[in-house]
């Protein structure tokens, strides 16, 4: 699913490939996209020294 994100693959040819919903991929994606910029903010307080 990741090739999607990266534009590699259409998200509709994606989707097709893995037999998953359109709606789906996009719930994921948006909660991965999430949890990466959770991540990206915990590593910048660690340092930071905060």
């Amino acid at each position: 699913m990741l090739a999607g994100l990266r534009g590699e693959e259409s998200i509709a040819a994606s989707c097709r490939r893995k037999g998953i919903a359109e709606s789906l991929y996009y719930k994921w994606s948006k909660e991965f996209l999430e949890a990466e910029r959770l991540a990206g903010d915990t590593e910048r307080q660690a340092d930071s020294g905060a």
